[in-house]
């Protein structure tokens, strides 16, 4: 093994000592052995070995594996953090590593790095890339929905706000709790360009709006309200108490302009 790769392989497992305590979730062991795997074949590249050329297609780790050696084979990882098999891309002038995410399921084809270059769409099981010696795409967390959740949210509230300032009434009433599809055309284009009708998760954001009160709620990942959030007088006594939440099924509550319900920096 090549002074180099030692050196980068220490480096790397000695950044996961801290987390050593408790197991690595399956994002950032994803994105450790991705690293790894880069490295060692990039080094292996370096020393004069062949990986082939005009492969058109991802193959996996474990194929390419079985032709660089027993000393770097041993250190190169075959999985990624949900047990798929990771794969590269490229030949022996540029090399990328590809996780086919939780789903285990490509999004694009592949043909070359350029493909692999053009991000997929936000979402929990969308593909990690690593080309060229860093993340092109990395994975998405429950925290990175539940911050795009609460900025729609707040921008819907902004809208709903500058509505009643015009208007000296809140949009609505809305007849208990609906989609947030039931004011939308009140507010734009004049308010907001486009209000955002379904969150991160795929689901429905609500509103309930009394005319002099309103709510903006969603589920978050289990798309289950945690109230029924109706029969009150006004909506703000029907919600859960203030505070952040602690897991991605909680949700996350806007009432009269501010938060009820939010995401801790930091949690989930």
């Amino acid at each position: 093994m090549s002074a180099h790769l030692g050196m980068l392989v220490a480096a790397l497992l000695n950044a996961a000592t801290p987390a050593a305590v408790q197991p690595l979730d399956p994002e950032s062991r994803t994105l450790l052995n991705m690293r790894l795997a880069g490295a060692v074949l990039e080094t292996y590249v370096e020393l004069g070995g062949a990986l082939g050329e005009g492969k058109p297609t991802p193959r996996t780790i474990e194929s390419v594996a079985s032709s660089i050696g027993s000393d770097m084979r041993r250190l190169i990882p075959m999985n990624d953090g949900w047990g798929h098999p990771l794969r590269v891309i490229g030949a022996d002038g540029e090399i990328g590593i590809l996780s086919f995410g939780a789903d285990g399921v490509a999004d694009l084809p592949y043909d070359d790095l350029q493909a692999a270059s053009k991000p997929a769409e936000p979402g929990p099981n969308r593909d990690i890339i690593w080309v060229r010696g860093e993340f092109v795409q990395r994975p998405e967390r429950g925290g990175d929905r539940a911050k795009k959740a609460m900025a729609d949210m707040r921008s819907i509230g902004t809208a709903i706000e500058s509505f009643a300032v015009d208007n000296n009434v809140y949009p609505g009433p809305t007849v208990g709790l609906r989609p947030i599809d039931e004011i939308a055309k009140t507010l734009e284009p004049i308010y907001i360009r486009e209000v955002p009708r379904t969150d991160p998760w795929g689901q429905p954001y609500y509103v309930w709006s009394t005319g002099a009160a309103y709510l903006i709620v969603t589920g978050g990942v289990d798309a289950l309200l945690d109230l029924k959030y109706e029969g009150a007088a006004e909506p703000g006594v029907a919600v859960p108490s203030p505070g952040p939440v602690s897991r991605d099924g909680d949700d996350l509550v806007f009432v009269n302009g501010q938060f009820v319900r939010w995401m801790k920096d930091g949690a989930l």
